[in-house]
């Protein structure tokens, strides 16, 4: 089973945080807000914690459970370079999406759009960017 865990970016300092999401009702405006949450516990202690990090909501991405060559985590939106084992020298790179109950890599080559599986079979994947930060990755030369 994988782990849930999203990440985003923090309103006041725009740093990429990661924990559980949750829109929570905001303290004085009464609507719902985006929050990352992250917990905490201090074994000598025995004392655990939760921080609330008020986030921007169009940098929301999910884990996919999975990890690219380096052990970075992959998250949806991030851009990834890829290979068949088989092959490592053929490289492509994509951008990672969520539809339908999967993830996928979502490829343009030329005006064709390709999908493929994100699987940790029979590919290598490395994270070369997201598109949050990196979106120039992704236009065509």
């Amino acid at each position: 089973m994988r782990e849930i865990l999203f990440r985003g970016k923090t309103l006041n300092t725009g740093k990429w945080i990661e924990g559980y999401y949750c829109k929570y009702p905001h303290q004085f405006a009464g609507f719902l807000e985006p929050y990352i949450f992250v917990s905490s516990y201090d074994v000598e202690k025995e004392i655990g914690s939760c921080t609330a990090y008020s986030i921007v909501q169009d940098t929301v991405q999910q884990f996919t459970g999975l990890f690219d060559r380096n052990g970075r985590k992959i998250f949806e939106g991030d851009i990834v370079q890829y290979s068949l084992m088989t092959c490592p020298e053929n490289k492509q790179f994509g951008c990672v999406k969520f539809y339908a109950g999967e993830f996928y890599i979502e490829s343009a080559f030329g005006e064709e759009t390709f999908m493929s599986s994100l699987s940790d079979d029979d590919y290598t994947y490395e994270v070369i960017g997201n598109i949050v930060d990196n979106p120039e990755l992704l236009e065509e030369e």
